[in-house]
């Protein structure tokens, strides 16, 4: 299959147009990060000032082991930042997901598929250029929510509470982890908006979507867990086999018989 680097970036631009077009998905993309990076360092700001004795030793009952031998309150600040961490990937698993569903829910409306399917265009460039229009601004907001984060802590908290923010698991995997689910999530945009006509329909599987990594960020803030490079591998290789199971139906959805017969 040859792909015409040409003709995606075309598409791409056209998607970004309508991107910056669209106050809803431009405002999400930059309300989103905010919020979130408010919620992480404001809630380190506010345990700073708390006293002493706020942390007793029944904090030990619940902390893993590879953190039992710091002080209280920066064990539990290290836990909800863990926490928090699995809260900055949903940028990159949400934000694929408006784009798809209002940019292809959209298009089907309007009838302005059609058009681009005269021209030279392949399936597998359209597809591609639909699903870089979310992957690409989904995972530089990703990184950047991670990287204020960071700087932020740098000023706030104790620096052993940074180093573990900033452990080499988390910097591998927010450099690993923000693309995949990026990439997974707008394909699956692509798949829930091939069949759908309202956005609403398309976006109500996105708390199906987020629900199992709110659950694993819960069981680290429980104790239940701990973040290491094992948990990291295993997660990509599910991410990886997830997201070439996606990428062959998403072609199979996004065929022109299937664009000019059903979507209606």
């Amino acid at each position: 299959m040859r792909i015409n680097t040409a003709r995606v970036a075309a598409v791409l631009d056209k998607e970004w147009v309508e991107i910056r077009g669209n106050k809803v998905i431009s405002g999400t993309i930059v309300a989103l990060p905010l919020i979130l990076v408010a919620l992480v360092v404001g809630t380190s700001f506010f345990l700073q000032f708390l006293p002493d004795s706020e942390f007793g030793s029944e904090i030990n009952d619940f902390v893993p082991y590879q953190i039992s031998g710091l002080l209280g309150r920066h064990a539990l600040m290290v836990m909800l930042n863990d926490q928090y961490m699995f809260y900055l990937l949903m940028i990159p698993m949400m934000l694929p997901l408006t784009i798809a569903t209002y940019g292809i829910v959209g298009e089907k409306k309007e009838r302005s598929l059609e058009p681009l399917l005269a021209t030279p265009l392949t399936t597998e460039e359209l597809l591609i250029a639909k699903t870089l229009s979310g992957v690409l601004p989904a995972t530089a907001m990703g990184w950047l929510s991670y990287a204020l984060v960071v700087v932020a802590s740098i000023f706030i908290v104790d620096p052993m509470v940074v180093y573990f923010l900033i452990r080499p698991v988390w910097g591998l995997g927010m450099l690993l982890l923000s693309p995949l689910l990026a990439l997974l999530t707008s394909l699956l945009g692509v798949l829930i908006s091939a069949r759908v006509n309202d956005v609403r329909a398309a976006q109500s599987v996105m708390g199906a979507v987020v629900l199992p990594l709110v659950g694993v960020s819960l069981a680290v803030l429980m104790g239940k867990l701990y973040v290491s490079a094992t948990l990291l591998m295993v997660s990509c290789a599910v991410l990886v086999a997830m997201i070439a199971a996606a990428m062959w139906l998403a072609v199979r959805a996004f065929d022109r018989e299937a664009i000019l017969t059903r979507w209606s």
